[in-house]
């Protein structure tokens, strides 16, 4: 077996949090160790750890880093990490009873290969019944299967919401977490970081987890709100067009097909949200000053 450290980065999420952490209390292969990261919350996040810490048999981690933003917490947490292999899963996630045993049949497969720096796994709508939760979903897959064929094409779509990076490979070539990014796309931005190092990412689809998305159209809106406003960033600082906002023509044909099949009202909504996420995706990007 090859030893792996779970890490979550967190933040005011104890509800969301509680139950990430119980789905690894019940996989079917226990994590070697678990690192919560708390990006300084002011709940009651850290009594959440605590008491998980004492009903588990694994070693589990609380940090905290005072620092705001996912990169600080993210370098902290593979900084703190005591194997080579380090796992993150988002703390609105859930992962599937045989996460962790299927990321060491993935790691042994693979064990050979020595520039392996990501392996990206992958993640399931939590609430398939809920169209805007479906709508953020299918929006989120449109952007991946456009450089995902097999392999990865563009390693900008390394999110980190299901992802195990190699912490050697990463210190070799001076890979981190850039703390500029305290916005959103400090993952793509890595991504991008680890293919111009010359190392290798790969997916591996049989590691899901299950993630929350937004389930009213408020949460969504402020979602894809974010989602651009991190991607006007990334597209400030590395001067770079991310492929969020390169629509294929597979994405115009799916909208087209949207627009003349014949659809109930729960995918009429979906249909709106999905055009609405492409139609912002298209307009012309507002620099912050």
């Amino acid at each position: 077996m090859i030893p792996v450290s779970v890490a979550i980065i967190t933040r005011n999420r104890q509800t969301e949090l509680a139950h990430c952490l119980s789905s690894l209390a019940c996989q079917s292969f226990p994590p070697y160790e678990v690192i919560v990261v708390d990006n300084a919350s002011d709940d009651d996040t850290r009594a959440i750890v605590l008491n998980f810490k004492k009903n588990v048999a694994f070693p589990v981690y609380y940090h905290i880093e005072p620092n705001i933003g996912y990169p600080f917490a993210r370098n902290k947490a593979i900084k703190r990490a005591h194997y080579d292999w380090i796992a993150f899963i988002d703390d609105d996630c859930v992962a599937d009873i045989n996460w962790c045993k299927t990321i060491q049949s993935i790691l042994v497969k693979h064990r050979k290969k020595k520039n392996i720096a990501a392996i990206l796994g992958h993640s399931l709508n939590y609430y398939p019944n809920n169209p805007f939760a479906s709508a953020l979903q299918y929006s989120h897959e449109l952007w991946k299967k456009q450089t995902i064929h097999g392999s990865i094409k563009n390693y900008e779509v390394l999110d980190t919401r299901n992802i195990l990076y190699h912490r050697p490979a990463l210190h070799k070539y001076g890979v981190t977490f850039n703390n500029e990014y305290t916005k959103g796309s400090e993952d793509s931005d890595i991504g991008l970081q680890i293919k111009n190092a010359g190392l290798l990412a790969i997916h591996a689809p049989s590691i899901y987890v299950y993630h929350k998305e937004s389930q009213t159209i408020a949460e969504y809106v402020s979602k894809k709100r974010k989602y651009l406003q991190s991607t006007n960033y990334f597209h400030k600082i590395r001067n770079y067009t991310p492929i969020y906002l390169y629509v294929s023509p597979k994405t115009k044909l799916s909208l087209w097909h949207l627009c003349t099949i014949k659809l109930n009202w729960i995918q009429t909504l979906i249909a709106l949200c999905i055009v609405y996420s492409r139609i912002y995706a298209w307009w012309p990007i507002q620099y912050e000053k």
